[in-house]
């Protein structure tokens, strides 16, 4: 990252891990090609302005997901994926190879952190929040 320059990212891509990367690896504006022009040029000013402040558009999703993301374990993850599938604590521990109790054990840590209070709670804030 450059005090100087601006760096402004130019992508194809829909992916808003692409946004936190460019973000973290000190670009100053993250823009879609299919943005309207004046968003482009807005974007370009606004880095050349202020090359340290990050602009793009859908940034306040992306943030939510990665904040969300970050906090969880990745196993955690994984189990918090396990509970979008058909299936008994006792069944989706086995197939993840970790035993009931840790995989409720898992369960407790995922709840708390999404707070949230029981499965449905987790696999609907993991969805609205694209974890999964």
């Amino acid at each position: 990252h450059s005090k100087e320059m601006a760096i402004v990212v130019l992508t194809m891509s829909d992916d808003e891990t692409h946004l936190i990367a460019a973000m973290r690896a000190g670009a100053s504006a993250f823009v879609k090609k299919s943005a309207p022009l004046e968003d482009v040029v807005s974007s370009l000013r606004s880095a050349l302005i202020q090359p340290k402040n990050f602009s793009a558009a859908g940034m306040g999703s992306a943030l939510k997901k990665t904040e969300a993301a970050d906090v969880l374990t990745p196993r955690e993850l994984t189990v918090l994926h396990a509970l979008s599938l058909p299936g008994t604590n006792s069944q989706l521990a086995k197939s993840l190879y970790i035993s009931e109790a840790t995989f409720k054990t898992h369960l407790a840590a995922i709840y708390r952190k999404l707070k949230v209070s029981n499965r449905l709670g987790a696999v609907m804030k993991a969805q609205g929040l694209n974890l999964f």
